[in-house]
């Protein structure tokens, strides 16, 4: 559960691949998400908490090469 923004908490869950299956991952909001920011802005807030995982997973893996 990330706390993106004051009473917007988004939730990732990630279901790794299987035989039959391939890799996933669901993107949660809370139900009053849409009373603070309108369905846009929930999409570009989402898209910025990814890029900022992707972005310290890079630079914890490129620390450990050091």
């Amino acid at each position: 559960l990330f706390p993106v923004l004051p009473k917007i908490p988004i939730q990732l869950i990630y279901f790794d691949a299987d035989a039959d299956f391939p890799a996933d991952i669901q993107i949660l909001y809370d139900r009053s998400s849409t009373f603070f920011l309108g369905y846009e802005c929930l999409a570009v807030l989402s898209i910025c908490l990814i890029r900022a995982l992707i972005r310290t997973q890079y630079e914890d893996s490129k620390e450990e090469s050091l």
